[in-house]
């Protein structure tokens, strides 16, 4: 799958979540990746890139789920958690294209917060 094209049945491009998380907290903001491919940083690739990791990081909790039957406690909150980030960097990535279809800087874009990312009705 092309990180620019989400999948079908998903009601939104990816899904993210930046709350706290007893795992990899470096993760908890798509600004602060532990690969310094930090979303403000740098351009569209950076983002993708963010997403990719995020992503295959879903995949792998959700087929944990399903092979066990559920996940653990701080299982579910990491999956949240990165469900929201995938929001807030699908959103970036929009912003960031809309300033340049329109002469802006699209390094100007920022990573809005999850409450407002999530309050988006699709």
């Amino acid at each position: 799958m092309d990180a620019t094209n989400p999948p079908p049945d998903s009601g939104r491009p990816g899904t993210a979540n930046p709350q706290d998380s007893p795992h990899d907290n470096a993760h908890d903001n798509p600004q602060d990746s532990p690969h310094d491919n930090s979303p403000h940083r740098g351009g569209d690739d950076k983002i993708l890139r963010t997403i990719d990791e995020l992503v295959a990081e879903e995949r792998t909790l959700r087929s944990r789920s399903t092979r066990r039957l559920g996940l653990a406690d701080d299982e579910q909150q990491r999956l949240r958690s990165v469900e929201v980030q995938l929001d807030q960097c699908w959103d970036l990535l929009r912003q960031r294209r809309a300033k340049s279809e329109f002469g802006e800087n699209p390094d100007e874009a920022a990573v809005r917060p999850a409450g407002e990312v999530e309050g988006y009705q699709g």
